[in-house]
């Protein structure tokens, strides 16, 4: 049977107000007479069967729609009826009610991918664990294409709700096939949806044992670990495999990022210099490479992987915005701007006008940083807290404090109790002495979120720091290490409050812990001020020295080196 069936219904929708005269069609008398009159007329039949299934359907009578498509599907030799059928059930998700049009559609169409690949996702969708199984599993084997196959199972594996029953489909389908890399890979994945990380972590090392050069392999078992928290074994296995596919960009780029996420900067500044050297011409590589070098705050080779980059062909909004955006860590700020203004389009079109707050407020420009603030938030309703929060972070970097304190208040008229504002008028406070109020804001948020780690760590860290209210700073920083074990700014400030308590062991076996974790400025003063009154000052300068090293300028070291004497 041709398609015109298909093509009359659809036909009769493009003629004007033949919906409403299609329904009564169906539904009236004139309808039932044309139906008891052409028993004969084997035609006329199909064609009405059809229109009162498309008409049904726009109705929104979906289950006759379905029930003629699927009736029809099985009667006649046409996939795109087959196919039809299973559009609306996929619309309607009657799953099992498609089930034969589907295998209809691939049986009448062989040699369509498209078929298989919904009857695929139809079978895992109604639960046909068995059956779907076995036809994934034969599509992975068919001849020479079969490895390119399992970028289209993967796409039906991905597509289908029910992970839970995928995870079935690809139990049975690692029982057939224990040698196809692919499944476990794909078995991992879905487990890691799941949040089963023991199980995502089995289906990779499973399909490494089959494969060890697959880089996705390598990719998810370390992203698992991440997941677990073993973000040490993640790294080795990382580094491993970049030992083992010294080629492989994909694993260099991700063992950098991983390297500049532990801080670990040496090793990291070396792999970002193989990863430019190994493609010099590649613009989007020496993008990437040059984004990593600024967030390890190696601004100068940020500057030139980017610009070499740009000289790669790269010219794009986000890469005018990271080379102005070096340029303003760098202080340059005219030339931050110019970069700035050349962001015109792009994800990084808003960030590019945020930043132009920031350095023209620290160029001590105040009235247009805080026009440009003004008319950001009065084009983008959406996010206008976060922009209030922008705003006095851009106020209180350049040093005004006041302005900060102002911006503050006024977007708590506007948003009255969020701890976002709270926490940040808190940390605002702290700059201008006003420890009432710091105490205030942050005892507001823990009245109605007594677990935010955040604040408890604020609070304690600010009492220990600014009080000598030393055991009540402790309780509220051990309730906060509690919640975020791993978090350094807390680490640091336990560390910091056994300091204030005379603990100096204790104190510096926690600052030592924070300062692995994330060597910034403030822990390293910490660190360095405990270590130069335990008698440890060689240490302690070269402890310091690093912090100099690693920010420009770092203000927090330098105020620390000058209390005593260096």
């Amino acid at each position: 049977m041709p398609r015109f069936l298909v093509m009359i219904a659809l036909l009769v929708f493009a003629t004007s107000g033949c919906a409403a005269a299609g329904s009564d069609l169906v539904k009236g008398p004139l309808g039932r007479s044309i139906a008891a009159n052409v028993p004969g007329d084997e035609e006329a039949a199909r064609i009405y069967r059809v229109l009162v299934g498309e008409f049904a359907g726009r109705r929104g009578q979906l289950d006759v729609a379905l029930a003629q498509y699927v009736a029809l599907a099985e009667d006649l030799d046409d996939p795109a009826l087959a196919e039809r059928a299973v559009q609306i059930g996929l619309f309607s998700k009657e799953y099992d009610a498609i089930v034969p049009a589907a295998r209809r559609w691939v049986a009448l169409a062989p040699d369509n991918r498209e078929a298989r690949r919904i009857l695929g996702l139809v079978l895992i969708q109604a639960g046909q664990v068995g059956e779907a199984a076995d036809l994934l599993t034969e599509w992975l084997g068919d001849g020479p294409d079969g490895a390119a196959n399992t970028t289209e199972v993967a796409a039906v594996l991905q597509r289908a709700d029910d992970k839970q029953t995928v995870i079935q489909v690809l139990l049975r389908m690692r029982k057939q096939s224990p040698d196809v890399a692919f499944v476990h890979h794909a078995f991992g994945v879905t487990a890691l949806q799941l949040e089963d990380l023991d199980a995502a972590l089995e289906g990779a090392e499973a399909a490494l044992a089959v494969d060890g050069d697959w880089t996705q392999a390598w990719l998810l078992k370390v992203r698992v670990l991440e997941e677990r928290g073993e973000a040490e074994q993640a790294t080795r296995e990382l580094a491993e495999a970049v030992e083992r596919l010294p080629d492989h960009e994909i694993l260099r780029l991700g063992y950098a990022r991983l390297l500049v996420a532990r801080h670990d900067h040496d090793r990291a500044r070396e792999q970002v210099a193989i990863l430019a050297d190994g493609d010099p011409g590649n613009s989007e590589l020496l993008y990437t490479v040059g984004v990593l070098s600024r967030e390890m705050l190696d601004l100068d080779n940020a500057d030139r992987y980017l610009r070499a980059s740009l000289q790669a062909g790269g010219e794009k909004p986000e890469l005018f915005f990271e080379i102005g955006y070096v340029a303003e860590l760098r202080h340059e700020y005219s030339e931050a701007l110019k970069w700035f203004a050349q962001v015109e389009g792009g994800d990084q079109a808003l960030d590019a006008q945020v930043r132009t707050g920031y350095v023209l407020a620290r160029m001590g420009q105040l009235e247009a940083a805080r026009e440009i603030f003004q008319t950001v938030r009065r084009d983008n309703k959406s996010i206008e807290l976060r922009l209030y929060l922008s705003e006095s972070d851009a106020m209180r970097e350049s040093g005004n404090v006041s302005e900060a304190m102002e911006v503050l208040n006024e977007a708590l008229r506007a948003y009255p109790g969020d701890h976002d504002l709270l926490y940040a008028r808190a940390l605002t406070a702290e700059r201008l002495d006003r420890l009432d109020l710091l105490e205030r804001d942050l005892q507001t948020i823990l009245a109605e979120e007594p677990d935010n780690a955040h604040a408890l760590n604020a609070l304690g860290y600010s009492l220990a720091d600014r009080t000598d209210r030393y055991q009540e700073a402790l309780g509220y920083i051990e309730r906060a290490l509690e919640l975020s074990p791993d978090d350094a700014a807390i680490i640091d400030s336990m560390g910091w409050v056994l300091y204030r308590l005379g603990r100096y062991t204790d104190a510096l076996s926690f600052l030592e812990r924070a300062y692995r974790m994330n060597p910034d400025q403030e822990i390293a003063a910490h660190l360095g001020e405990v270590l130069w009154v335990n008698g440890d000052r060689e240490r302690a300068i070269a402890i310091w020295e690093d912090g100099l090293r690693r920010v420009k300028e770092a203000p927090v070291v330098r105020r620390t080196m000058e209390r005593f004497g260096i």
